[in-house]
């Protein structure tokens, strides 16, 4: 791969390894010759951890739009491999139900250390703190799939204003 270096030289070498299940040892060897004669060869063993496709929900804001609340984000790839059939999907909990116009939101796929943004509607109740989102995803060929909860400001979407009444 490396023609010649001279004296005190060094030279980076990237390998490409793909298909790993998880952390996987690697047996690199170097065969070099000094001064054209003296042939030697060096070997070393490695652990290699692959950095498949990983979606993260990032930048997560909710507003109060009246009959629903929307939720928008991305779905960010931290990841060094593409995604695919990503699914962002509110869930329904007490006090929380999925909502028109967007309950859920197929984002699609996501190139590797990429972003895709992404809006979903939901009901919520008076008291609720929290809507919990799922986003699913394929990564190579696995199904994947995580929860996040995203916090909203108390009565936002509500439709009902809670409370001791006005005064005078």
């Amino acid at each position: 791969v490396v023609e010649s270096l001279p004296p005190g030289a060094t030279r980076t070498v990237q390998l490409g390894v793909s298909n790993l299940d998880g952390p996987t040892s690697v047996t690199v060897r170097a065969a070099y010759e000094v001064d054209g004669r003296t042939n030697r060869t060096v070997e070393q063993t490695v652990e290699v951890r692959a950095n498949p496709g990983r979606i993260q929900l990032t930048g997560l804001d909710s507003a109060d739009e009246g009959d629903y609340l929307r939720i928008s984000g991305s779905a960010s790839n931290v990841g060094l491999q593409p995604v695919d059939s990503v699914i962002v999907r509110v869930l329904p909990v007490e006090g929380v139900e999925p909502s028109p116009p967007n309950r859920e939101y197929f984002v699609g796929t996501v190139p590797a250390s990429d972003f895709v943004s992404f809006d979903v509607s939901a009901q919520v109740g008076a008291n609720v703190s929290q809507v919990p989102l799922e986003v699913t995803y394929l990564s190579d060929g696995t199904r994947r799939s995580e929860t996040v909860e995203v916090p909203v400001e108390p009565a936002v979407g509500s439709g009902a204003v809670g409370g001791s009444g006005g005064g005078s």
